[in-house]
């Protein structure tokens, strides 16, 4: 009886085991089902990260060749570029080189050219001076040629040769009040009345080489040409040689009065047939410059 109550003890106890031995394995079970599970999802998460990986690392070559690519078509862009700009920058050099060259050159022929003009300038101021000079001598020889012309009418009219001249004065003295004097004479210089437009400088009395001197001279210094009022009240510009190259100018000569007119014949009674031609125009040369004062056309130009 005992050992029937061990064996029952004994299968109780096994019993009990079982049914632990049993849960633990249903748990196991689980456990292990759920870990195939797990394991599975784990598995298809590798293989889909897996390719997206080796998408991505494509992808990444072939941004990395594209890359590569540009990057060597920027460096041989870039290298091309240098060397054009380091033949333009010395064709640059070059160009500033011989600019500097021809502005050397620009300098001293600049230099050359005032020095030159400050010649021209003391020739002119000497041609005018010399001009004035001679105006004043071929008048004065002028008043006294006329007044001895004068005097040989009135004596020949008193011996009886030809009617007596109208009455004549030389002096300034008489001047204001006299219709007839030696004074209007001088005084027709002032009209250019019968002179081309193109003339040859022999050709002018000394008071018109004096004004071509001033109108030349002020022209060659950019001065606005100046009207002459002629003896008939109307202004008109003084017309010079085309050589002047139809410049501007312009003269202070306020206080200067100009004998323009070449061949002024006064008669001194309208019944003469003797006239006195205006003794302006010399028979000599000026002085010899370094260009020739009748030659001055040649040097505006």
């Amino acid at each position: 009886m005992a050992e029937i109550e061990n064996l029952k003890k004994i299968n109780q106890n096994l019993l009990i085991e079982n049914d632990k031995l049993n849960g633990q394995n249903a748990d196991m079970t689980f456990l292990i089902k759920e870990k195939i599970d797990t394991n599975t999802k784990q598995s298809k998460q590798i293989k889909e990260l897996q390719a997206k990986i080796e998408v991505l690392e494509k992808s990444l070559s072939q941004v990395i060749r594209e890359f590569e690519t540009e990057r060597e078509s920027l460096i041989h862009k870039c290298k091309l570029e240098m060397e054009s700009g380091s033949i333009e920058l010395e064709k640059m050099k070059r160009a500033l080189e011989l600019k500097n060259k021809e502005m050397n050159k620009v300098k001293k022929l600049a230099k050359n050219i005032l020095e030159q003009r400050s010649d021209i300038e003391r020739f002119f101021l000497d041609s005018l001076d010399y001009v004035k000079k001679q105006v004043s001598i071929n008048r004065n020889e002028y008043r006294k040629e006329a007044n001895q012309m004068y005097n040989n009418r009135m004596l020949a009219a008193y011996n009886g040769q030809m009617e007596y001249p109208k009455v004549k004065t030389f002096s300034k003295k008489f001047d204001a009040n006299s219709t007839n004097n030696v004074f209007n004479d001088l005084e027709q210089a002032v009209k250019w009345q019968g002179v081309d437009k193109v003339f040859d400088l022999n050709d002018l009395t000394w008071e018109q080489k004096e004004q071509v001197l001033r109108e030349l001279f002020a022209r060659m210094n950019g001065v606005k040409p100046k009207q002459v009022k002629n003896g008939n009240d109307e202004l008109k510009a003084v017309e010079l040689d085309e050589t002047i190259n139809d410049a501007d100018s312009n003269e202070d000569d306020n206080d200067i009065k100009y004998l323009d007119r070449r061949d002024v014949k006064k008669s001194f009674n309208n019944n003469s047939e003797t006239n006195f031609t205006f003794l302006t125009e010399p028979n000599y040369q000026a002085p010899s410059k370094p260009n020739e004062m009748l030659k001055l056309p040649s040097i505006v130009s």
